[in-house]
């Protein structure tokens, strides 16, 4: 049992090790990504400034870093389609623009979350 358990934790930390790997390829190399996290701290330092409650941050950590994640998830399936199609193909494109699309969308929600919560505390 104890084996187990310390086989799950050496794999459980193996996986986290490579998520934390993913995040920092993002940092350095995807733009969108950095802009993103600027974005994200930028809010949150406001946040703390206007006095956000638990609830109103809790809003905005889980929009900032579903976004964050969406970005992420766009930039691995643009990377695997670079890799299998290296030339310009429609079908690639079209696949790549949906998945762009959802994070447009993950983005526009998440604005419009923090809009409604920024303006209550600046009226």
């Amino acid at each position: 049992m104890i084996h187990k358990t310390r086989k799950h934790i050496k794999d459980t930390m193996w996986s986290m090790k490579n998520a934390f790997r993913g995040v920092s390829f993002g940092l350095n190399s995807e733009r969108n990504f950095r802009t993103e996290v600027a974005i994200f701290i930028v809010t949150l330092v406001y946040a703390l400034y206007l006095g956000f409650s638990y609830l109103e941050f809790a809003i905005v950590f889980l929009a900032g870093f579903t976004v964050l994640g969406a970005e992420l998830l766009n930039t691995a399936i643009e990377e695997s389609w670079n890799r299998l199609h290296p030339d310009h193909h429609a079908e690639v494109g079209k696949i790549k623009d949906l998945a762009s699309g959802g994070v447009l969308l993950v983005g526009i929600g998440a604005g419009l979350a923090g809009l409604m919560m920024f303006v209550k505390h600046l009226i």
